[in-house]
């Protein structure tokens, strides 16, 4: 639940994100708004249904991430826990909202082929079950690096998901669903704030943290969290939003580039050739 008015602020001075504020005004249930009899005259198409479901999916898997995130030096700053605890709560509400559009098209995703079961996917599986434990007290030994880490990872998350619903949008040319995934841009707009500047100051600040996040980020691919999707499913959202179009996924990289210390990865670019299983 977000901190409730009159609790003592988590501020820090040296960034003024107003986290008082941000939980004081957090979005809940997006339900009300929604006009969901729209999509009865005029419905989504299927392909657009199937990119829905699954950036609801990474919206859903935020739990799943602060679950690694906090075990580590990342909650014991007082002005970041107090803000990834109402991020957390309005992306269950985003969620939720993608899911009432979901069900008004009765939608269900159809069965599909699921990753081999192979030793190495047993053993991936193991790794996602106790690297959490391992990784708290290798970060918890680094210490404050690892916070740049993870808002650098939140940043590079906060515009891809970003990048995604406007794709979508543009896409669909549907009235109701742009009004609906501009709220949301609008509610993410905040969470890209926060996780923007706190990023570019903990990465300039810090050899360490620069080193660690970037050797970190060469390793990962978005979205971090979310449970094996099946290989069908992952191809199709990732042709659809960033292979066609190579200009964005470009634009994302240059960002990421712009961070202190990431000068010259193409990490985008690397994520949508792995995730189309091509």
């Amino acid at each position: 639940m977000p901190v409730r008015p009159g609790e003592p602020a988590e501020t820090d001075p040296a960034f003024p994100f107003d986290v008082r504020e941000f939980a004081r005004r957090a979005t809940g249930s997006h339900r009300d708004d929604l006009r969901l009899a729209e999509y009865d005259a005029r419905p989504l198409t299927w392909e657009t249904l199937r990119c829905l479901r699954y950036v609801r999916d990474v919206e859903r898997a935020t739990m799943r991430h602060l679950r690694t995130v906090l075990v580590t030096p990342t909650h014991k700053d007082a002005h970041i826990t107090a803000f990834l605890t109402t991020w957390a709560y309005e992306k269950y509400w985003i969620a939720d909202a993608l899911d009432a559009v979901l069900e008004q098209h009765e939608y269900v995703q159809p069965p599909a082929p699921r990753r081999p079961v192979t030793r190495a996917a047993l053993l991936r599986r193991a790794q996602e079950r106790f690297s959490p434990i391992g990784r708290s007290l290798i970060d918890n030994t680094i210490g404050e690096a690892v916070i740049a880490f993870h808002m650098a990872t939140g940043t590079i998350d906060e515009w891809m998901t970003r990048a995604s619903y406007e794709r979508i949008a543009e896409s669909a040319e549907h009235k109701e669903l742009t009004r609906t995934l501009e709220r949301v841009l609008d509610i993410k707009s905040q969470h890209l704030a926060f996780f923007i500047a706190q990023a570019r100051t903990r990465l300039r600040r810090s050899r360490l943290a620069r080193r660690l996040t970037r050797a970190r980020l060469q390793r990962s691919l978005w979205p971090l969290s979310v449970a094996d999707e099946p290989i069908e499913e992952e191809s199709f959202f990732f042709d659809r939003v960033f292979a066609a179009a190579p200009a964005l996924v470009d634009e994302i990289d240059r960002r990421v580039r712009a961070l202190p210390g990431l000068e010259g990865l193409t990490l985008i670019r690397a994520t949508v050739a792995a995730r189309r299983h091509i």
